[in-house]
């Protein structure tokens, strides 16, 4: 078993409600979109499990971040807003250490993450949510 494996596991047990959710969105996106770099993050914030990764056709600048939901959850405009906030949270806790030569980890995007949300019969679908407002790609 990998080190993602055990870190959707431990976020499973941290986080029963989710368990399911986050176990079917990592699998479906590593297994059958064939996401690059898969992790699961713990967004202490906002007591939720999230997963972070770079689509296949991404260019590998800046992670996504995915946010496994039930859909029977609540999905206001204020969880969404304490996503985005926790998301800030925790890229200006990772990005960098401040020391010149030292270790850095990836940004993150923070202008939109998706929102996977899934049904009792095991569909799932996929809301990008944007931060703010933005111009639709065409």
């Amino acid at each position: 078993m990998d080190m993602t494996h055990e870190n959707v596991s431990a976020l499973n047990r941290k986080y029963p409600r989710y368990a399911g959710e986050l176990f079917q969105i990592y699998q479906d996106l590593l297994y059958a979109q064939k996401w690059r770099s898969l992790s699961a993050v713990d967004l202490i914030s906002v007591e939720r499990p999230v997963l972070v990764g770079y689509r296949p056709d991404d260019d590998g600048k800046d992670p996504v971040m995915v946010v496994p939901c039930q859909c029977s959850d609540v999905l206001s405009p204020q969880l969404i807003q304490s996503l985005f906030f926790a998301l800030e949270d925790q890229v200006s806790n990772t990005v960098h250490n401040g020391e010149e030569g030292g270790p850095s980890q990836p940004r993150w995007r923070r202008d939109f993450i998706y929102l996977a949300i899934t049904a009792p019969d095991s569909s799932q679908v996929y809301y990008k949510i944007s931060n703010g407002i933005s111009k639709p790609s065409l």
